[in-house]
């Protein structure tokens, strides 16, 4: 019965969303799209997961529709239904970036990307020297897992991987602007991949992976309406070719990752349908916990919510984790309390992480200020087509896409990226004047 509710709700939100953005791919789609896919394939339970309490359900409905009345309030005070529909995707901020056929943002990219990928290899480096060779550090994947999640692993440049995610974001802009996938695009999501097995994490590669898709759709948006010669087919083509060479990257490197973790998780909890699937490609144990076990570890905090944090903890990590350089506060913990659900894990969806920042207040103004602030940077981006408008945007629909897991703000990767691009737009846009000028 709860599925049936789920999925007769997102039916309607979703024809609510096109008449409101006049796509398909919005605010609100996404948002409806993420949480119904949660809370379905929790409810089918192939892993024997705990009842949802009524609380939960409560809680979960209070976040979408403050979520929802962000929007709406912003349509309501801008008056934007008439504009919504007649939107001025001006592009000259774009025209200016791909100055001589996009070269500044390709070799952006690859510079990037090399960063990246040289920060990947040095963490290997570590590895092998730790462990002997990288066959070994395959085979004890599992300890290397435990050692990397208990700080143990010493040596490895910080925060210098974070350049590969601002590559890919602008790799999915470069590929809705050549209208085809190439290596330049493809160069920074290997780069993500080398280090994310290197951690023998999956959150980095999923986050590589939405960065490009978001970014991608948001700008061929704009271009498919702006210029007529954009063809339609050779978009969708286009479209489908690129984003299926990514989804095998993204599907391959997390199923590598999935069989060397494979030798150290157990799914005895899994039911019989789920147990012949644990050799599978993209469904198996270890991969429908990742998706779908969150909104367990919500209810089973809202059961006893014993949990402290300082204001905002969760929400503004990094600086928090910056403040206690100098002693200012207590460093936070990374990795939250767990619970038994009946699997050990610790993610518990954003709504978690603001109710334990801010309590219940925060569950109504944070889902509002979200839906407000993305719609409003919807707008600012379509009408006036500046790509510091396009960035901002992409990060908050990245907040939207993972808030079925975690406040995605809390981690170095967004906030780092984030920040990064109020330097690097500037910069780029003075190399292109002077280029331009010559």
């Amino acid at each position: 019965m709860s599925i049936l509710i789920v999925i007769t709700i997102f039916l309607i939100t979703l024809f609510l969303s096109y008449y409101l953005f006049n796509k398909w791919f919005n605010p609100l789609s996404l948002y409806v799209l993420v949480w119904t896919m949660l809370l379905v394939l929790y409810e089918i339970k192939l892993i024997r997961y705990i009842d949802l309490t009524s609380e939960v359900w409560i809680i979960i409905s209070i976040g979408f529709a403050s979520f929802l009345f962000g929007i709406i309030t912003l349509f309501l005070t801008r008056g934007l239904f008439n504009e919504s529909r007649n939107q001025n995707t001006s592009s000259k901020n774009f025209n200016l970036l791909f100055v001589k056929d996009g070269t500044i943002i390709r070799d952006t990219i690859i510079i990037l990307s090399i960063i990246g990928l040289l920060n990947a290899i040095q963490h290997w480096i570590i590895l092998i020297n730790k462990f002997g060779s990288i066959t070994s550090v395959l085979i004890q994947a599992g300890l290397v897992y435990r050692l990397r999640t208990a700080g143990e692993i010493e040596g490895v440049i910080p925060y210098l991987y974070v350049t590969s995610y601002i590559a890919i974001i602008l790799a999915g802009i470069y590929t809705a602007y050549k209208n085809k996938i190439t290596l330049t695009a493809i160069l920074p999501f290997i780069a993500i991949i080398i280090k994310e097995i290197a951690s023998f994490g999956r959150a980095g590669i999923l986050i590589g992976f939405l960065s490009f898709t978001i970014s991608f759709l948001l700008l061929r948006h704009s271009l498919s309406e702006k210029n007529k010669d954009y063809s339609i087919q050779r978009n969708k083509k286009n479209l489908f070719i690129a984003i299926i060479i990514m989804f095998i990257l993204f599907v391959g490197s997390a199923t590598i990752i999935k069989d060397f973790r494979g030798t150290f998780e157990s799914y005895k909890a899994s039911s019989s349908s789920l147990n012949k699937l644990e050799k599978g490609l993209i469904i198996s144990p270890s991969i429908y916990l990742y998706v779908s076990s969150h909104v367990g570890v919500l209810s089973k905090y809202f059961q006893d919510p014993r949990e402290k944090a300082m204001f905002g903890e969760n929400t503004f990590q990094p600086i928090y984790n910056f403040l206690s350089k100098f002693g200012i506060v207590d460093h936070p913990n990374f990795f939250q309390r767990g619970y038994w659900i009946p699997m050990w894990t610790n993610t518990g969806t954003y709504l978690r992480e603001i109710h334990a920042d801010f309590g219940n207040i925060g569950l109504l103004l944070i889902p509002y200020m979200l839906g407000f602030l993305i719609t409003f940077y919807w707008f600012k981006f379509y009408s006036n087509g500046k790509m510091i408008d396009l960035i901002i945007l992409t990060h908050l629909f990245l907040i939207v896409a993972l808030s079925f897991l975690v406040m995605i703000t809390r981690t170095s990767v967004w906030f780092i990226s984030f920040m990064s691009f109020f330097i690097l737009i500037p910069l780029l846009e003075l190399i292109t004047k002077k280029i331009s000028t010559k």
